[in-house]
C-alpha cells in the first residue's frame, strides 16, 4: 500500500502552535513509519506502527508559534517531505453560505480589498464539500494549503480572512483557517447522530440515506431537470425568434420596472423577456464596465447587442457580468427564467452599469443613494421602463433533494476527519436554512458545541458565532426567532455572539459587509482565546424583573457601562389590562440596568414578556463602552 499522509499536513500548512503535533495517514499494515519534524536549530522523530486497517499516527513536540520546518515521512521504502511548515494558530470555519462566501463574490464592487493581501503568515485550507449518511470518515481524501500571499486570494472565505487579518494587527501569530462551511446547510447535518438520536432529532425515515438511494435521486433530479430545461427551451418563442436581436421590433411589448417584482406576470413559472435601448455619454464610450444587477429569482442570461455577457443559474449570487468596451448605444436583452411559484428582480436592489475608473471604486454600500450620482455609475433605473413580454408558460422546475438540508452527512465527512487537527477555536455562522422552524435552535447549537468539543478533545475552545442579520425578505418572524434562539445558546460556556443587524442588507440574503463581522468575532476571539480584558460582545439581557409601575431588565457584557445611541423603546406582549403588544419607553438606572416605567396601576401579568429590538431591521440604539450593540431578545417577566 503506498504511503500516504493527510492533505491537513501539507505543502504550505500551518500547524497550531504549543501544542502535540499529529501527523497521520495510510500505509502497508505492519509496517513502520517514522515522521521527522526538522527545523533550523532541532530535529526530532517520532515512529508509529500502522494498523491493520492501514492507518498510522505519528506525535511530534509542539512548536512555538512562528516556528518554520520542514516534515518527513517514510515507511521504510517512500519518503516524503512537507516544506514550508508554520505553526501559529489555526481556526475552524464553519456553517452555511454567509462563512463559505469567498473573497471573489465581492472583489468586483470592492476592488481594493485584497491590495493588501500579502501576508505569508495567513493560510487557509477549504475542506472539499462531501457528505456521507452512512460512515464517519476516518481523513479527508484531498485538499490543500494556500498562502494568502501569492496563492487564490479570492478563494478565501472573505469573513475568515479579514478576521485573521485583524488578529495579525493584534498578535504577531501566524494564523490558519480551514474552511469547512457549504452553502444552503442545516445545523442537524454538522452534528452526530448519536447526539440528535438523543435529542430526538433524527428523522424516522433517516434510514432510507444509503448510498444507493442518493445516488439515484441525484440522478433522478438532473434527468428531470435536464428535461425540464429542454422542454423551455424548446418552447422558447424568445429563442427561437431571437428576441435579444438589438434589431427586434419589440414595439407591441408591455413595459414594467425592474423594481415591480410583484407584476402578476411574474407570479407563474416560465421564461420572460425584458429589452431596453440605452444610450450612454461620450465619455463612456469604449471604456470596459460591468452590469450590476444584484440579484434575480431564479435564473437569467443577459445580452448585449444579441451577444451574451453573462448567465446565472439560481437565485442567490448578485449579476455581475463584464462589458469588454461599452458601446454608445445598445440593447440589453434579459431572458429571465422562473422556476418556481413567483420570480424576479429582487427587491430593494440597485441596477447598475459601472464604468472605467469606477470598476476600481468600493462601491458596496449599496443603501448609499448617492452611489448613483458617482461619475462612471450609470442608473438603469432612472432611464425608465423595460418591454417585457412573456414567452413561456411552464410547470414548477422539478425540487432537488438537497441532501446538504439533511442530518448527520457533512459532520461524518467533514467535520470527523478534522478530528486530529489542533485548533485554538470556531467561527460558525448559520441559522438561515433553519430559520423556517427557529424553536429549538438553541438546544441543536449548545448539542453541536458539546459534540464537537467532545470530538476534538482539546478542552472547551472559543466557539464564536454570528447572530443574523437585519433581513427584510420573506417572513420575518421565523428571522426573529432564530435569532433570539441563537442568543439562548450563549448558555453554554466559552461562547461569544457578535450581533450584525446593523452589517446585513434588507434585500440581500449574502450581505457583502463581512469585514464588520469578521473584526466582531476577532474582538472576541480577543478575550476568548488571547486574554484579552474586553467585552467578546455586546450587551446580553440576564433577567427581567417585575417592580411597582415599572420593570427592570440587567444586562451582562456591558464594560463600563450601557450606553444608548437612541430611543431605547421595549414591547409588553400580553400585558394585563393593556394591549397585546404594548410599547414603553426604557432609561438606564445603573450601569447594567434599564428600568421601563408603567402606567401607575399597571402590572405586566404572569404570561408577559417583554421584547427589545424585534423588527427585521432594528435601529441601533443601544451599545456597551467598547462600543458592541446589544442583542435583540424576548424574555419572559419575572
Amino acid at each position: 500500500m503506498t504511503l500516504h499522509i493527510t492533505p491537513l499536513v501539507s505543502d504550505h500548512c500551518l500547524i497550531q502552535r504549543d501544542r502535540p503535533v499529529a501527523v497521520w495517514g495510510i500505509s502497508e499494515p505492519g509496517s513502520t513509519v517514522t515522521a521527522t519534524l526538522a527545523t533550523v536549530a532541532s530535529s526530532t522523530s517520532a515512529a508509529s506502527t500502522v494498523g491493520e486497517d492501514g492507518r498510522w499516527e505519528a506525535v511530534l513536540p509542539a512548536q512555538t508559534a512562528g516556528t518554520e520546518a520542514t516534515i518527513t515521512v517514510t515507511d521504510g521504502e517512500t519518503a516524503k517531505t512537507i516544506r514550508d511548515v508554520l505553526f501559529g494558530d489555526v481556526w475552524l470555519l464553519a456553517g452555511q453560505s454567509n462563512m463559505e462566501m469567498r473573497m471573489e463574490r465581492i472583489a468586483d464592487e470592492a476592488p481594493h480589498l485584497m491590495d493588501d493581501a500579502d501576508d505569508g503568515n495567513i493560510r487557509w485550507f477549504n475542506v472539499p464539500q462531501v457528505f456521507d449518511f452512512q460512515r464517519e470518515h476516518g481523513d479527508l481524501d484531498a485538499g490543500e494549503w494556500f498562502v494568502s500571499a501569492r496563492d487564490r486570494p479570492a478563494d478565501m472565505s472573505a469573513i475568515g480572512w479579514f478576521f485573521a487579518r485583524k488578529l495579525r494587527e493584534m498578535h504577531d501569530v501566524p494564523i490558519g483557517l480551514v474552511n469547512a462551511a457549504v452553502g444552503g446547510s442545516k445545523i442537524e447535518t454538522w452534528m452526530s447522530r448519536e447526539r440528535l438520536e438523543s435529542m430526538g432529532a433524527l428523522p424516522d425515515d433517516f434510514g432510507k440515506y444509503t448510498p444507493d438511494y442518493v445516488a439515484r435521486q441525484q440522478r433522478l433530479f438532473a434527468e428531470a431537470a435536464a428535461a425540464y430545461d429542454r422542454e423551455a427551451d424548446d418552447a422558447d418563442t424568445g429563442l427561437n425568434e431571437r428576441w435579444q436581436d438589438p434589431d427586434f421590433d419589440d414595439s407591441d411589448w408591455g413595459t414594467m420596472e425592474l423594481a415591480e417584482s410583484e407584476r402578476p406576470e411574474l407570479q407563474a413559472p416560465g421564461i420572460v423577456w425584458l429589452r431596453k435601448r440605452i444610450t450612454v455619454p461620450d465619455r463612456y464610450t469604449g471604456q470596459p464596465a460591468q452590469l450590476r444587477f444584484g440579484t434575480i429569482h431564479d435564473a437569467d442570461r443577459i445580452y448585449l447587442d444579441g451577444e451574451p455577457i453573462g448567465e446565472t443559474f439560481y437565485q442567490y449570487p448578485p449579476r455581475d457580468y463584464d462589458i469588454a468596451a461599452l458601446p454608445k448605444t445598445f440593447t440589453l436583452a434579459i431572458r429571465l427564467k422562473v422556476e418556481g411559484a413567483t420570480g424576479g428582480f429582487t427587491a430593494g436592489k440597485r441596477h447598475l452599469i459601472v464604468v472605467g475608473d469606477a470598476l476600481e471604486r468600493d462601491l458596496t454600500d449599496h443603501a448609499d443613494p448617492d452611489i448613483a450620482s458617482l461619475d462612471g455609475v450609470i442608473d438603469v433605473d432612472a432611464l425608465g421602463a423595460w418591454r417585457f413580454r412573456r414567452s413561456v408558460w411552464m410547470p414548477v422546475k422539478p425540487n432537488d433533494e438537497f441532501f446538504r438540508m439533511e442530518p448527520v452527512g457533512d459532520y461524518n465527512a467533514m467535520i470527523v476527519p478534522l478530528r486530529r487537527l489542533g485548533l485554538t477555536g470556531v467561527l460558525w455562522y448559520q441559522g438561515e436554512s433553519n430559520c423556517w422552524h427557529p424553536y429549538g435552535y438553541a438546544e441543536l447549537q449548545m448539542a453541536l458545541i458539546q459534540d464537537w468539543r467532545r470530538l476534538f478533545a482539546q478542552g472547551d475552545f472559543p466557539f464564536i458565532y454570528a447572530q443574523l442579520p437585519n433581513y427584510r425578505l420573506g417572513d420575518p418572524s421565523s428571522w426573529l426567532y432564530l435569532r433570539d434562539e441563537q442568543r439562548k445558546a450563549l448558555a453554554i460556556a466559552d461562547t461569544a455572539m457578535v450581533t450584525t443587524y446593523d452589517a446585513g442588507e434588507d434585500s440581500d440574503l449574502h450581505p457583502f459587509d463581512k469585514k464588520t463581522v469578521a473584526e466582531r468575532m476577532a474582538a472576541a476571539a480577543e478575550t476568548l482565546a488571547y486574554g484579552g480584558d474586553c467585552e467578546p460582545m455586546g450587551p446580553t439581557p440576564c433577567w427581567v424583573h417585575s417592580e411597582p409601575n415599572r420593570l427592570v431588565v440587567r444586562f451582562t457584557h456591558v464594560g463600563d457601562g450601557l450606553r444608548a445611541t437612541g430611543p431605547l423603546r421595549f414591547d409588553i406582549v400580553n400585558g394585563t389590562g393593556l394591549p397585546r403588544v404594548a410599547t414603553f419607553d426604557g432609561r438606564i438606572i445603573a450601569r447594567d440596568r434599564i428600568a421601563i416605567d408603567l402606567p401607575l396601576g399597571t402590572a405586566p401579568g404572569r404570561d408577559a414578556s417583554l421584547r427589545f429590538l424585534w423588527a427585521p431591521t432594528p435601529a441601533p440604539v443601544l451599545e456597551n463602552s467598547d462600543g458592541l450593540l446589544a442583542t435583540p431578545f424576548a424574555m419572559p417577566i419575572d
